[in-house]
C-alpha cells in the first residue's frame, strides 16, 4: 500500500460553515467591535453572522491564492517574504473529473498559479482545468465541485524547469511542455 502524504492543508472552505464557522464569525465580531459573545449574538443575527462567516471564507481564499500565486511566480507575498528560488516555472496539473459518466484524467500546462487555478466558466473557451467549478479546499491536491456537484481534483507540481536543472532535464521538460501544449490547444487530450 502507498503512503499517503499528509495534508499541509492552506484553505479549507467546510471550515466556515456549522458551529465551527459560526464561533470563527463570532470571535472575529467580538475582536474587531471589542465585545462579548452574548453582545455579539444580541446585536447580529444569525443571517448577519453567516453573512461574515462567508465574507471571511472568500478573504481568506483570496488571500491564501494570492500568497500561493506569489510563491509561484518567485514573489514576495503580503504573508511572507520568502521568495521561491524556481518561482516562474510552468505548473502541470494532473487530477480527474468524476462526472455522470465516468471519470476522465488528463494532464495540463499552465504558465502560472493563476492560470492553473482560474473558474471561469468554460464558454470562454480558455481550457482551463476549473472551469464552472469552484475551489474547495487547497493543500497539496486542489478538489473543486461545479454547480452539478460532479467532483474534480487535480494535482499542481511545479514543473522541474530552473536554472539549476541539467540541460538535459530542461530539454525533455521543454519537450514534453511543447507536447501538452500542443495536445491542450488541439483540445484533444482536454481534461
Amino acid at each position: 500500500m502507498e503512503p499517503k502524504p499528509k495534508e499541509r492543508i492552506v484553505f479549507d472552505e467546510d471550515s466556515y460553515y456549522g458551529d465551527e464557522g459560526e464561533e470563527m464569525a463570532i470571535n472575529d465580531l467580538m475582536e474587531r467591535d471589542g465585545l462579548t459573545e452574548d453582545e455579539v449574538r444580541e446585536d447580529f443575527t444569525d443571517d448577519e453572522i453567516f453573512n461574515h462567516q462567508m465574507e471571511m471564507k472568500d478573504f481568506d481564499y483570496e488571500e491564501e491564492m494570492r500568497a500561493l500565486a506569489a510563491f509561484f511566480n518567485g514573489e514576495k507575498s503580503d504573508m511572507s517574504d520568502f521568495v521561491n528560488p524556481y518561482g516562474g516555472n510552468h505548473i502541470l496539473v494532473s487530477g480527474s473529473v468524476g462526472r455522470w459518466n465516468g471519470t476522465s484524467t488528463g494532464i495540463a500546462v499552465y504558465k502560472d498559479f493563476d492560470a492553473a487555478t482560474d473558474c471561469s466558466p468554460s464558454r470562454f473557451g480558455q481550457g482551463n482545468v476549473f472551469a464552472d467549478c469552484e475551489i474547495q479546499k487547497v493543500f497539496g491536491i486542489l478538489p473543486g465541485a461545479d454547480a452539478g456537484g460532479y467532483s474534480l481534483s487535480g494535482e499542481a507540481k511545479e514543473a522541474a524547469l530552473s536554472r539549476f536543472a541539467l540541460p538535459e532535464n530542461r530539454k525533455a521538460a521543454l519537450d514534453m511542455i511543447r507536447k501538452l501544449n500542443e495536445s491542450r490547444d488541439s483540445n484533444e487530450n482536454a481534461l
